[in-house]
């Protein structure tokens, strides 16, 4: 528009900026991503395909948020009388210490930044978490706690 007005610098000098916009918006964009993981699922994806022991029953105290590991994923355990729900650890959204969270009914509220998640099966209730949180399938054998993967089929070694 400056240059059809005969404002040849100021046309030049608006674009420019522009352009120099555009690259710190770049650049930015970039950094949130591959620096800060901004917008990446923080959560663990691999998880044990087959039930591994992790602790005693008797060591799970009721009602409170437990951290214990299964392999190289750190968990977070919740025992509701004879239930025992299980979540990874690090929230989706940012990485932050489920364990240290709240819980609010059947769902963890993650002390960063507020996002909730089904203990049941992970899934998001509140943002700002756009991905749900890896859930564990819990069994008790011989006093042991054990967990693997709730998404592997527990029919798939069926026969028809």
């Amino acid at each position: 528009m400056e240059r059809r007005r005969g404002n040849r610098a100021s046309g030049i000098a608006n674009g420019l900026t522009g352009f120099a916009f555009s690259l710190a918006g770049a650049w930015l964009g970039g950094h949130l991503v591959y620096q800060e993981k901004i917008g990446v699922n923080h959560a663990p994806q691999q998880l044990p395909e087959k039930f591994v022991a992790i602790m005693p029953l008797d060591e799970l105290p009721q009602g409170k948020l437990y951290r214990a590991r299964a392999g190289d994923v750190d968990l977070v355990l919740l025992r509701r009388g004879e239930r025992i729900y299980a979540l990874a650890e690090k929230c989706a959204h940012l990485g932050g210490p489920l364990a240290e969270g709240k819980i609010e009914g059947l769902s963890v509220r993650c002390p960063w930044h507020s996002s909730r998640f089904s203990l049941e099966n992970g899934r998001v209730l509140d943002g700002p978490a756009s991905y749900d949180q890896p859930c564990l399938a819990v069994r008790v054998r011989n006093g042991m706690i054990e967990v693997r993967n709730a998404r592997i089929n527990s029919n798939a070694s069926r026969t028809g």
